[in-house]
């Protein structure tokens, strides 16, 4: 029996979006479009607020069949990725992945790499195709800033602990996770806050280096 039987990863530990590791980044950065989010994480703007980035995008003409295509031409994962999950299945590690992202990026995830569980935010979008809101699959919490109602989910499901869980991290808004997992890792970090909160960090071209702590 693994010492912690389920991993959970955070979306951006996994992908390269034409260089970023975060879906929204991603699309403001390929259609140009102005960032609200910095402003949402400190407070000053409300969740509904942040939502007129949206306007952005139906301008653009953003709608969810022209993502799916950017998603599957621009995303790579990161070197190891699919060993990695293909070890920890046969180790008998249950995978998940607890993301901000959006859905159109977790789905396609899900596709490569197979995980049992995922998490995400869902792009809602208009009677004419064009997004307007999001909904997280876990509505107790916005997935981007608190993953815990997730990763909760998924460990009472597999009848685990919070504490049999290890958790795979990449920024500050991971940060919740850190603190009620077993084990935490911080894989390819360049934020301070995160790093100084996980068990481990790692630093690597190749996620399967990130095996001899997960298993």
């Amino acid at each position: 029996m693994p010492k912690y039987p389920l991993a959970a990863f955070s979306g951006g530990t996994l992908v390269n979006l034409l260089g970023e590791s975060n879906f929204w980044d991603y699309v403001r950065k390929k259609w140009q479009i102005p960032d609200l989010h910095e402003k949402y994480m400190k407070g000053e703007i409300s969740r509904e607020e942040l939502f007129g980035e949206y306007k952005f995008w139906q301008q653009r003409g953003l709608t969810k069949e022209v993502l799916e295509k950017a998603v599957r031409e621009d995303l790579k994962l990161n070197e190891g990725a699919k060993e990695v999950f293909e070890e920890l299945k046969k180790a008998g590690v249950t995978t998940a992945i607890i993301s901000g992202s959006a859905d159109i990026l977790v789905k396609e995830l899900r596709r490569l790499l197979n995980p049992k569980y995922v998490s995400y935010n869902e792009i809602v979008f208009d009677n004419k195709g064009l997004p307007f809101s999001t909904k997280p699959t876990h509505p107790t919490a916005d997935i981007r800033m608190d993953k815990i109602a997730a990763l909760r989910d998924f460990a009472e499901r597999e009848r685990r602990g919070m504490k049999e869980c290890a958790v795979v991290v990449h920024q500050e808004e991971d940060r919740a996770l850190c603190a009620v997992a077993g084990f935490s890792i911080a894989f390819n970090s360049l934020d301070e806050e995160i790093t100084e909160a996980v068990d481990e960090v790692v630093k690597s071209d190749n996620m399967k280096d990130l095996l001899e702590f997960l298993l």
